[in-house]
């Protein structure tokens, strides 16, 4: 739960798999698991005083495709704390 908590970046089913030395759908399941339990505790939760916005793009790049922004098979996002 730490590790999927307070890493910045996202983490992936693979690197959770490594790290604790389990198969890939056990991994899997408890990644899912554990971001289903933190969507439905904050689903009630309304943002007050400073709320910082911030967007980014969700999604990986195909071998010889455009990278970055512009890339056909990222999905631009907007997350609020």
């Amino acid at each position: 739960m730490y590790f999927l908590t307070q890493n910045k970046n996202n983490v992936s089913t693979l690197e959770l798999r490594r790290h604790l030395g389990i198969s890939y759908p056990a991994a899997w399941r408890m990644k899912h698991k554990l971001m289903q339990v933190m969507c439905e505790r904050e689903q009630s939760t309304k943002l007050s005083g400073r709320v910082e916005v911030d967007d980014s793009y969700l999604g990986g790049e195909l071998e010889g495709g455009k990278r970055g922004h512009g890339s056909e098979n990222k999905i631009p996002f907007v997350a609020a704390v």
